[in-house]
C-alpha cells in the first residue's frame, strides 16, 4: 500500500541512500557542464598559424645568455628548417659589455662557420630586465614580418636531481609562460641533459669489462680466429 512504500522510503533515506538520490543529479550536472565547456572551446578556437605547409616562412629567434658548446644545438635545430631565418638575441646591461659581446660572437662563429647566416642582435637593458626587452624583440619581429611564423628556440638544462631546477631555467619558464598570451609565436625547448655520476660509472665500468683479455682474446680487438 501507500502508507507501506512511504515507510520504506523513509527508513531508506534514515540508512543513507539519500546520498545516491543527491549525487546522480550532481553528476548529471557536471558532466553536462564539462560537455559544454569542450563545445564552447571548439567553437572557440581561432588558428593563428597557416594551415598550408607552402604558406608557412619561418623566423627563428634564439635567446642567448652565454656560448657555451651547448648553445650550438639551437642554433644547429633552428638552421635545419629549410629557407629559414635564424637571429641570436643577446640582453646586456651596458655598452662596453655590449661590444665584448660582439667580439665572444665573432669568435664563436668563427669556430662553427655554420652560423655564418645567423644575425646577432644585442639589446641594451640598463636595468638588468630580461623578460620584457626579450618580448618586445619578440614582438617586434612578429608585428614588423607579417606572413612569418616566429619560433623562440630556448635551450633548456636538465639538471641531474629535481630540488636543481630552482637554480637552473628560471628566465626560460619565465619566457615560455609570458609567450603562451602571444598568438602567432611558437616556443620550442632545446633540452641539454647532463651526464650523471651513475650514466658515467656504468659507461667506465662497460669500458673496462671491453679490454679485460678473455680467454687470451681481448674483446676490443678483433680475434685471431676471425682473420
Amino acid at each position: 500500500s501507500g502508507e507501506t512504500m512511504f515507510t520504506l522510503f523513509g527508513l531508506s533515506i534514515h540508512a543513507g541512500s539519500w546520498i545516491v538520490l543527491v549525487l546522480i543529479p550532481l553528476q548529471v550536472m557536471i558532466f553536462r557542464k564539462i560537455s559544454g565547456h569542450y563545445a564552447r572551446v571548439r567553437r572557440s578556437m581561432v588558428v593563428a598559424l597557416p594551415t598550408e605547409p607552402t604558406e608557412v616562412r619561418h623566423r627563428f629567434l634564439v635567446p642567448v645568455a652565454d656560448l657555451w658548446p651547448t648553445t650550438l644545438q639551437s642554433f644547429a635545430y633552428a638552421l635545419s628548417i629549410p629557407n629559414s631565418e635564424v637571429t641570436a638575441i643577446h640582453v646586456t646591461e651596458e655598452s662596453a659589455t655590449k661590444a665584448d659581446f660582439q667580439k665572444e660572437w665573432d669568435s664563436y662563429v668563427a669556430k662553427y662557420p655554420l652560423l655564418k647566416g645567423v644575425k646577432l642582435r644585442v639589446i641594451e637593458s640598463p636595468y638588468r630586465s630580461l623578460i620584457g626587452p626579450l618580448l618586445s624583440a619578440i614582438d617586434d619581429t612578429r608585428d614588423t614580418e607579417r606572413g612569418v611564423v616566429v619560433s623562440v628556440v630556448l635551450a633548456e638544462f636538465i639538471p641531474e636531481h629535481w630540488w636543481e631546477n630552482f637554480l637552473h631555467n628560471q628566465t626560460a619558464l619565465r619566457l615560455k609562460a609570458a609567450l603562451l598570451f602571444r598568438p602567432g609565436v611558437v616556443v620550442i625547448s632545446v633540452p641539454t641533459q647532463m651526464r650523471s655520476r651513475q650514466t658515467a660509472a656504468a659507461t667506465k665500468a662497460r669500458d673496462v669489462t671491453q679490454q679485460t683479455p678473455i680467454l687470451g682474446v681481448s674483446l676490443n680487438k678483433t680475434s685471431d680466429f676471425a682473420k
